[in-house]
């Protein structure tokens, strides 16, 4: 049993890692990896840390995890035209049926 995680995409919109690493090492990385520096960007968080840290970014994402209710496939009465026959009905035309064959030369 593994501890639950989520995979995260990291922004540096304010810039805090530029010049961070030499260029040629950026290069290096770029030959190896075509997505590209970004790729340094994503990493994984055990989801109880991240709870802790954003509750309502895990709350809005588990939320948007969940999936509806299935609806259970009900059947449809189907309204016969003819009134069932009732078990004397159904024994007499069973007699008649049988007398029609047994008087057939």
């Amino acid at each position: 049993k593994g501890v639950a995680s989520v995979e995260l995409r990291w922004e540096d919109s304010r810039g805090c890692f530029k010049g961070l690493l030499p260029q040629d090492q950026i290069a290096e990385f770029e030959l190896e990896h075509p997505k590209g520096v970004e790729e340094l960007y994503y990493t994984v968080e055990p989801l109880d840390m991240l709870q802790a840290a954003y509750p309502d970014l895990v709350a809005a994402f588990l939320k948007s995890k969940e999936k509806p209710p299935k609806k259970t496939a009900t059947r449809k009465k189907t309204n016969s035209k003819e009134a069932p026959l009732s078990a004397l009905g159904n024994l007499s035309d069973l007699a008649a049926a049988t007398a029609e064959i047994l008087t057939k030369p």
